[in-house]
């Protein structure tokens, strides 16, 4: 699979130090960038964000066209290094993993780098699942679980979180070990149960959940091994559905 990480790096080898107004009107980049092009259409879909897609297409055809100006006659060519720095400046922030093409179910997270960062390990935890890769399904959601309940955490009830939690500990909902008083070092068990103390997520939401903050510490080297547990094929449906469950009570809420 081409990914834009890969032509970027190619282009900034072939051109170490390119300025603006480098000329490259010649047969040789020309075909050098024929290349690049080709490249770039072989980019999955999915990979260009929906409000970078104009330009990106626009800034291609630019490029054609300036190839096209270098035949049959280079000299005549309209082929700069401007082109080129323009193509880069877009695949530099276009992520390798692709977004789902109909995935509109993040868009009550105000934050666009934030919200484009779970739509990638989203993505990737759906794609893992149908690949029949168990233990990276489950790993990737249960992160996504997480970071979901932070961002509502902080962002809604930032100033009671603490005093859950600690009440949940008083209450036995959570273990005896200390709960940090900086919410980002907190871990799933605080992150799911006060979320759900605080009408973020709900009931049957929670339960399965709760089943995916084990699992999630398998991505360390001999967990697994350790604790006996295995990501089977169920253990990573599960996950991916708290997932999906999660988004849905947060996307419920905004609406």
């Amino acid at each position: 699979m081409v990914v834009p990480s890969q032509i970027v790096r190619l282009v900034r080898e072939h051109y170490p130090q390119l300025a603006d107004h480098t000329n490259l009107a010649s047969a040789a980049e020309a075909g050098f960038l024929a290349g690049i092009l080709a490249a770039v259409k072989q980019l999955p879909d999915g990979i260009v964000p929906a409000e970078m897609a104009t330009r990106f297409a626009a800034n291609v055809g630019s490029i054609e066209a300036a190839i096209q100006s270098c035949t049959p006659d280079p000299r005549r060519g309209h082929l700069t290094g401007r082109h080129v720095s323009d193509l880069l400046a877009l695949l530099t922030v276009f992520p390798d993993e692709p977004f789902r093409p109909d995935d509109t179910a993040l868009r009550f997270i105000d934050d666009a780098a934030f919200r484009r960062t779970l739509s990638i390990d989203r993505a990737a935890a759906h794609r893992a699942l149908s690949n029949g890769e168990w233990k990276a399904a489950t790993v990737l959601a249960g992160s996504v679980i997480e970071a979901l309940c932070l961002w509502t955490i902080r962002r809604e009830a930032a100033e009671t979180a603490l005093d859950t939690a600690r009440r949940l500990q008083r209450e036995r909902v959570l273990g005896q070990r200390g709960i940090p008083d900086d919410v980002l070092s907190w871990h799933a068990p605080e992150l799911i149960e006060v979320a759900f103390a605080l009408g973020f997520i709900e009931q049957d939401t929670v339960q399965v959940a709760r089943t995916t903050k084990d699992y999630r510490n398998l991505i360390h080297p001999g967990r697994e091994l350790r604790t006996g547990q295995e990501c089977t094929e169920g253990v990573a449906h599960v996950a991916v559905g708290a997932m999906q469950r999660v988004v849905e009570d947060l996307d419920d809420r905004q609406n």
